[in-house]
């Protein structure tokens, strides 16, 4: 299921925070995070995975970002399940 979150990792600039790598990591979200099983800590493990990167290494910062994004998809899951939200026909890439 995670690697809907492909695209936005094979960008280069994935890890900036610019608006359009934001709206491409939304976009790709949004294709998981209405999966019951969806769980923002494995989707930030797999974007480790991933990447390569060792959460105990020297990447501290794409360590940062990628806890960004796992925040970000903590809360929109949260505000899912607590609105009871139903999904919503999906968005192009």
């Amino acid at each position: 299921m995670y690697e809907a979150i492909d695209p936005f990792l094979g960008r280069d600039t994935w890890h900036t925070g610019h608006y359009n790598d934001n709206e491409i990591f939304m976009k790709c979200l949004n294709k998981i995070v209405w999966n019951e099983y969806f769980n923002a800590d494995k989707m930030a493990e797999y974007m480790r995975q991933k990447l390569k990167i060792d959460p105990d290494g020297e990447d501290q910062y794409f360590i940062m970002r990628i806890d960004h994004y796992r925040t970000k998809a903590h809360a929109i899951r949260d505000f899912i399940q607590i609105a009871r939200l139903h999904k919503p026909p999906e968005l192009p890439l």
